[in-house]
């Protein structure tokens, strides 16, 4: 039930010019002292969403630098997702009903996947995210040191939720959050540290491409890149509020009646309500023919949104709650301004000048849109400051060092 990734081969000098030479030192000195130590990750799912984006290039640079990592996905059913996904949203302060029939049936399947894997061949295992949080209670060997990374706004989880799953997290050895106000006040382990996730410069979303490339691609899909475009990235549930962006569109084109809205959207297979909410968009989007909706099923991928990202006139990702967004800071690295929503890991992206792109409502958000479209220069020089900051602060090799570093302290 769980199957091994297999990634592509990348190297740390690849980020040679890319990266300040001092960072790319940091890496590799905190490597010399791990050298041939045994990691495996473990997610739910192998594509789709930012977790498997982020190992993609995680793991073959800890290859690379002499770390044994390893990348496992699991493969489950309908039912068992179901109640992760009641877990996924207590654990952002939605309030669930996990009922004793669905507890057992998420500690039984994590029994289960703890018998097929064996800890005794891993120094350390990361566990992303929660679907398989009991994993070390029902492992015996207890050789490995277990980290559990949280991507999620776990600030103000709901209480009920949180009273069963908090004695499982506390068998761990260490925690990852994105930023200290997501660790709950009462959690108590011998590590925590606060992490931002990081972009790849170097995947196929965010490399350079040529401009005149981008826009024939858009042209190609009938939209005019001659016009504004708002252009929203994310995977779909009600945490992105999809709806709400198309609300904002409708503001914006009262003032700007040629804008255009493109939505592009990641469908999971860990995710089961993501369906769902792409109907209730593709039935909000038919009343404008200026709304595209557009899906990995329609064979738009990485590359595809690395050219949006380019052409796009603002970004906008208007989250409820928000782990940290990657969208805003791949779009910042085309150097393209991102309206945000003052929740959870977006203000991380958007600060200093950059935070004039923090917004609390539908009317603040769309008079900002208003101005970065009317004002060019303006959006330009917000742009070319997200690359920056993102360059400093939200690349792979940067990721990489810290959580090394969250390694070294567990293991001793």
């Amino acid at each position: 039930m769980l199957e091994k990734v297999i990634t592509a081969e990348k190297k740390l000098t690849q980020y040679q010019g890319i990266i300040d030479d001092l960072l790319l030192e940091e890496v590799n000195q905190i490597a010399r002292d791990l050298r041939g130590l045994r990691v495996c990750n473990i997610t739910s799912t192998p594509f789709g969403g930012g977790v498997p984006e982020i190992l993609c290039a995680t793991v073959p640079i800890e290859q690379d630098l002499g770390i044994q990592a390893d990348w496992y996905a699991l493969r489950s059913n309908d039912k068992f997702l179901n109640i992760a996904k009641v877990i996924h949203n207590a654990l952002q302060g939605s309030p669930q009903e996990l009922g004793d029939e669905e507890k057992q049936l998420y500690l039984q399947y994590n029994s289960d996947i703890a018998a097929d894997f064996a800890d005794n061949n891993y120094d350390v295992v990361i566990l992303h995210n929660h679907h398989l949080l009991a994993l070390p209670h029902f492992i015996s060997s207890k050789k490995a040191r277990w980290i559990w990374r949280c991507h999620l706004d776990s600030s103000e989880p709901d209480k009920a939720a949180w009273t069963f799953l908090k004695p499982l997290i506390e068998e761990y050895q260490g925690a990852i959050f994105t930023m200290q106000e997501f660790i709950p006040a009462d959690l108590k382990l011998p590590v925590i540290k606060t992490i931002a996730p990081a972009i790849d410069p170097l995947s196929l979303k965010n490399r350079d491409v040529p401009l005149d490339q981008s826009l024939e691609f858009v042209s190609s899909l009938g939209i005019d890149p001659q016009r504004p475009i708002l252009l929203h990235v994310s995977r779909l549930d009600k945490w992105k509020d999809p709806m709400g962006i198309i609300e904002c569109f409708f503001a914006v084109k009262n003032e700007i009646p040629d804008l255009q809205l493109v939505i592009i959207s990641s469908l999971t297979l860990d995710d089961p309500e993501t369906f769902s909410t792409l109907r209730l968009v593709d039935a909000e989007a038919s009343k404008d023919e200026d709304i595209h909706v557009y899906t990995n099923i329609d064979g738009i991928g990485d590359i595809e949104v690395n050219v949006f990202q380019r052409v796009c006139s603002v970004g906008i990702l208007k989250s409820l709650r928000e782990g940290f967004g990657l969208a805003v800071s791949e779009t910042l690295w085309k150097g393209k301004p991102v309206i945000g929503s003052r929740v959870g890991g977006i203000p991380l992206q958007l600060t200093g000048q950059l935070d004039y792109c923090l917004v609390s409502n539908i009317r603040e958000c769309a008079e900002k849109i208003v101005r970065l479209i009317a004002d060019n220069d303006y959006a330009r020089e917000l742009g070319n400051l997200g690359r920056e900051h993102v360059r400093k602060n939200f690349l792979t090799p940067r990721l990489v060092r810290d959580e090394l570093a969250m390694m070294r302290s567990v293991i001793k």
